[in-house]
C-alpha cells in the first residue's frame, strides 16, 4: 500500500468513499485494487491499521466499478 511514488498508492477517497475531489489531477492511484486492499484502506480511514477491523459488513457496498475511466 505504501510507496514514495504517490501515483502507485491507492486513493482512499476514490476507492472507499467513491468520491475523489481531485479527479484526474489526483496524485494517488485510481487503478483497480483488490477487495483486500480496499478493506485495508477502509480500516485506515476508520482510524485503525488493523485490516481485521474492516469486515465485509463494515465496508460500504455502493462503490463504483473501479477503472481509470470512471
Amino acid at each position: 500500500l505504501y510507496s514514495h511514488d504517490l501515483s502507485r498508492v491507492p486513493c482512499k477517497f476514490f476507492h472507499v468513499k467513491a468520491a475523489c475531489s481531485a479527479g484526474d489531477a489526483c496524485r494517488f492511484s485510481h487503478a483497480p485494487i483488490s477487495e483486500q486492499v480496499r478493506h485495508q484502506l477502509f480500516a485506515e480511514m476508520m482510524g485503525s491499521r488493523d485490516p481485521r477491523l474492516a469486515t465485509e459488513e463494515s465496508v460500504p457496498k455502493a462503490l463504483p466499478s473501479v477503472t481509470k475511466d470512471s
